[in-house]
């Protein structure tokens, strides 16, 4: 084989393997209004045991993290791992609401240069979190 076939079949192979998201999203339409699901969005995050790390009132944007004791790295480095929601509620051109969650895990360690976070694919508790958020609130 020439080295421009060989080049094209291993860029084809690695942009097929490479393409998988780590994130999971989900999506709804609800009737109630945005800021009814801001508050419910609140509510949830408490009694799921979720921190509020960014809110953005004017929008209906929260952001929200739960430390996730089942993340874990072997190594001296690893300091937590966790879980991050972040949610939100918009009017849609039909006259309901576009309620949106993007669940993400990370893994954060500790180096000589500082903090470091990469992220890992979303959990299934971060996956199930945003599932009983988007329930709660979508129709609240």
């Amino acid at each position: 084989m020439s080295l421009r076939v060989l080049t094209a079949l291993a860029v084809t192979v690695l942009a097929a393997c490479g393409g998988r998201s780590l994130m999971f999203s989900t999506s709804t339409l609800g009737s109630a209004a945005p800021a009814d699901v801001y508050a419910c969005v609140a509510d949830q995050a408490k009694k799921l045991g979720y921190r509020m790390r960014a809110h953005d009132d004017a929008d209906y944007r929260t952001v929200i993290e739960r430390d996730n004791e089942e993340i874990k790295e072997p190594t001296g480095l690893f300091r937590r791992g966790f879980d991050r929601l972040e949610i939100t509620a918009a009017p849609d051109a039909s006259g309901q609401t576009a309620m949106a969650i993007k669940a993400q895990s990370f893994k954060e360690s500790v180096t000589a240069r500082g903090n470091n976070l990469d992220e890992i694919e979303a959990t299934e508790q971060a996956r199930a979190d945003s599932k009983t958020i988007l329930e709660a609130c979508a129709g609240s």
